[in-house]
């Protein structure tokens, strides 16, 4: 996937981002407004279990938020199962010196037209 969101682009993940993540999700400002499943502090073995689930992936369901050609945050969506199929957990985050840019926002617009228009969604839910 690979969505041009004038400030940002939203791709998939590849391995070469993995200094990146590192640097950037090691962040206890960006950790503490996330759920449990995010790690603080963020290490390279957290990135290696990161793109192995990824890896795992049927159909791929996160993707890095790319500035000035480095992966800076990440946004996706867990798909439920069972009477929740059609429902999907929403969530991104953003490096810290990214925040104010309207990054987020153009992320969170393009990446949710793809979310309905590609995989069999009908409701996303932000749990805050």
């Amino acid at each position: 996937m690979h969505l041009e969101c004038g400030v940002c682009i939203v791709r998939d993940w590849n391995h070469n981002d993995k200094t990146s993540l590192v640097r950037v999700a090691n962040n206890r400002n960006i950790w503490r407004n996330l759920t449990h499943t995010f790690p603080y502090p963020y290490t390279d073995a957290d990135a290696v279990a990161w793109f192995t689930l990824l890896s795992n992936m049927s159909v791929p369901t996160h993707w890095a938020i790319e500035v000035g050609r480095a992966a800076v945050g990440g946004i996706g969506c867990d798909i439920g199962i069972g009477i929740h199929a059609k429902t999907a957990r929403f969530g991104y985050w953003l490096a810290q010196p990214y925040w104010g840019r309207g990054i987020m926002t153009a992320a969170v617009r393009d990446t949710t037209d793809y979310i309905f228009n590609h995989l069999d969604v009908a409701r996303l839910e932000a749990h805050v």
